[in-house]
């Protein structure tokens, strides 16, 4: 229970100050225990920072092994509230990521690792759409890598960049900005699917 604790309350810090400007004593005292407590279960902020991405890394592997079961677009849009989700539940993530790549080669490399698989189940995604007739092909040649990479980053930055501005995003709002990208390569079969969502309501 204190472990987890720990977890929970240098989450926060690392999110309102950055990794590199929280102490141990910080930590400790957010969670109302000793420094030597703290020691007991973390032997260094490193080991609490590993901790705590670990965690991340078992969440994000859960978006990258979600199976296709459905033949139309409900999957994808299941897909999407499960990234808002994550990126809600872990956005001190996205506002460490300069530190974690500069200070935390292991853990850039697992997170890097990750996002590739996410990239490639988009792109199965979309090749999956395509031989359902819900998404045309290519207009040319790597037009849906292009596509594939745009959600990604949408997927990803969508929460943080409303905390940057300090304004509050919404599942809703985040679908929508990830279906607009898909939209304009629909089929006539892909916008009455789409519309079945009923995302715009």
């Amino acid at each position: 229970m204190t472990k987890q604790k720990i977890l929970i309350v240098s989450s926060k810090l690392f999110f309102e100050s950055g990794i590199a400007n929280v102490r141990l004593q910080q930590i400790a005292d957010s969670a109302n225990i000793s420094v030597g407590n703290l020691a007991y279960h973390f032997k260094n902020k490193e080991a609490i920072v590993t901790s705590i991405y670990n965690q991340v890394f078992i969440e994000m592997y859960k978006l990258v092994e979600n199976p296709f079961e459905q033949n139309d677009l409900s999957d994808f849009d299941k897909s999407i509230k499960a990234i808002y989700k994550f990126n809600d539940t872990y956005s001190f993530c996205f506002n460490n990521v300069w530190e974690i790549s500069r200070n935390y080669p292991h853990l850039q490399q697992e997170w890097q690792t990750i996002s590739t698989g996410i990239l490639q189940q988009i792109q199965k995604r979309l090749v999956f759409f395509v031989k359902k007739g819900l998404v045309h092909s290519e207009p040319y040649k790597g037009a849906h890598k292009i596509l594939s990479q745009q959600l990604l980053l949408n997927f990803f930055c969508w929460v943080p960049h409303h905390q940057v501005h300090g304004r509050t995003a919404t599942l809703q709002s985040s679908k929508k900005s990830s279906w607009a990208l898909i939209f304009p390569y629909f089929t006539p079969q892909g916008i009455v699917g789409y519309t079945k969502l009923g995302i715009e309501k």
